[in-house]
């Protein structure tokens, strides 16, 4: 089963354990491959990438995947600096999908 959710804050200490639990939800659900839309998302720290990995791989163990959608030039940048655009899907801003 799939799912998209649109972030609409940033991905940092203060708001990454309600994106955890909502992906956890998710998984609960039998979703295998989530997208998540991160056109309003400007920032994203350690604790976020963290977040984002520990997602990626837990869909991993079910067969399925993440997939992070229309991503701001400064985030891919630092998904890209981390290479965490090897182990799950990563869609620029404005990219054709």
């Amino acid at each position: 089963m799939d799912q998209r959710m649109v972030i609409t804050e940033n991905i940092v200490a203060a708001t990454a354990p309600a994106l955890r639990q909502m992906a956890a939800r998710a998984l609960e659900a039998g979703v295998t491959r989530l997208q998540l839309d991160l056109e309003r998302v400007q920032d994203l720290d350690s604790v976020g990438l963290s977040v984002l990995i520990g997602i990626a791989m837990s869909l991993q163990r079910l067969g399925g995947r993440l997939e992070v959608l229309n991503v701001r030039d400064e985030v891919f940048e630092i998904l890209h600096s981390m290479r965490l655009d090897r182990h799950f899907h990563v869609q620029r801003l404005g990219a054709e999908q």
